[in-house]
């Protein structure tokens, strides 16, 4: 009975394991879900589109894992003609979160009403030379976030205004002038600034108009404007800002600047990081590097980034970036492309140039290395390989099984055998001690004749 209990409980624990497993490899294929990968929202509504309209919605997606990943957007169902998303295929890197554009442009002839679709996102392991030694099996996994759109006719104009903010100046410098804010509506629309000059006793010096660039439906925009001021002398002014869409008049707010003597504020830059795009490339592929550099002066500067790449400790080649102006508190990403071809450990170490002034350095690490064959033949083969085991633990199983079931029949064989012996034994005991009974008999009667 013991030995029964044994063999159900080794059966358990087999169909345990074999279910345990066969959860891993649906839950990790790809197929239906995403494993750890992770990307928002799960929906996404586009109301009141226009025939030939835009629209725009941003995309997070999150890679928590260890190793970098390919990731590819494509849109499927009702609005999948419709739907353009930049960047489309993005390469993350380890535990980095990054986001997409995903725009949709209803065509001209479309009817009215509702229309659906998905949001597809595929994400693929990038595999070097030395991805299987240093992350194991890598997955391929998939989200889906479900879109809604309605088309309309109607025709709405809207501008919200997030944030206004202005800031004083040295003598010979226009005054910069910040402006946030998204388009509500779902036709394009061009802020304009009206700002009213007074002097320190509020009487009006000079009026200005400024117009800015183009908004798309649902986008968000943020620009700077300069208020030109080579007229004003030293001293503290006020100006009225008013933000007008299609001459309605979106925003107002009163503020209040100061032009300076020359030299009375200051000029400072903080480069935050030096980055790239991708640290796992292969040969003769374009990364992008960029440094993240933060205007902490008083003043608006222009900027470039400068970088120099070392391999094996030589200097190889120099980047460089394009000079950009770089608002009072802004911070901006200015990049450059590098394409190595050797393979190893490259260095890029650089520093932000602005109004003569350089930044501390800072750098990071390339690795260029060629794709393993054997990892590519894994990828192209991996449901194939999946199978392949899958099969072999149910044939395993059995074989286990009918082992088993075997032993259990050669215990009961061994069982009765044993028994049979048993009896014989005990008839040959007894027909001994009969015929030793007989002898002793026959001696007996011997002596006694």
């Amino acid at each position: 009975m013991g030995y029964l209990l044994f063999l159900d409980s080794i059966r358990s624990k087999l169909l345990c394991f074999f279910m345990v497993f066969l959860l891993f490899f649906v839950f990790f294929s790809g197929v239906v879900s995403a494993g750890s990968f992770a990307a928002g929202p799960g929906k996404i509504y586009y109301n009141d589109l226009l025939k030939s309209g835009y629209a725009e919605a941003e995309i997070y997606l999150n890679n928590p894992e260890s190793m970098p990943v390919d990731v590819e957007i494509f849109a499927s169902g009702d609005i999948s003609d419709w739907m353009f998303f930049y960047p489309q295929t993005i390469r993350m890197g380890a535990q980095e979160t990054v986001s997409s554009v995903a725009i949709i442009k209803p065509p001209k002839h479309v009817a009215n009403g509702q229309y659906t679709g998905a949001i597809e996102i595929i994400t693929r392991p990038v595999r070097s030379a030395n991805t299987t030694a240093q992350y194991g099996l890598s997955i391929e996994t998939a989200i889906t976030l479900w879109v809604f759109a309605e088309v309309t006719d109607n025709q709405i104009v809207g501008y919200s205004v997030t944030d206004v903010s202005i800031s004083s100046v040295e003598t010979g410098y226009d005054v910069p002038l910040l402006l946030s804010g998204k388009n509500t509506g779902n036709v394009e629309v061009a802020p304009k600034i009206h700002a009213d000059i007074y002097d320190a006793n509020m009487n009006l010096i000079k009026a200005v108009n400024i117009s800015g660039t183009k908004v798309m439906p649902t986008a968000r925009n943020t620009e700077t404007f300069y208020i030109p001021t080579e007229t004003l002398p030293l001293g503290q002014y006020w100006v009225n800002v008013s933000v007008l869409v299609y001459d309605k008049v979106a925003h107002t707010k009163l503020f209040t600047f100061d032009i300076m003597e020359f030299g009375a504020l200051r000029l400072t830059g903080l480069l935050k990081q030096v980055a790239a795009s991708n640290v796992w490339i292969e040969p003769d592929e374009i990364v992008t590097v960029y440094a993240v550099f933060e205007n902490t002066g008083q003043l608006p500067l222009k900027a470039k980034f400068k970088a120099e790449v070392f391999f094996e400790d030589k200097l190889i080649e120099t980047l460089e970036s394009d000079e950009r102006t770089v608002a009072v508190g802004e911070t901006v990403n200015m990049t450059t492309y590098y394409n190595p071809n050797m393979q190893g450990r490259h260095f890029v170490e650089g520093y932000v140039y602005y109004s003569g002034k350089t930044t501390y350095r800072k750098g990071t690490v390339i690795n260029v290395f060629s794709v393993d064959k054997k990892s590519a033949f894994f990828e192209e083969h991996t449901y194939f390989i999946y199978t392949t085991i899958i099969l072999l633990l149910l044939f395993f199983l059995k074989r286990i099984r009918g082992v088993f079931s075997n032993r259990f029949v050669s215990y009961e064989s061994v069982t009765g055998k044993y028994e049979g012996i048993e009896n014989t034994i005990e008839r040959l005991t007894r027909k001994t001690k009969k015929l030793k009974r007989k002898i002793e008999h026959k001696n007996n009667l011997r002596r006694g004749g």
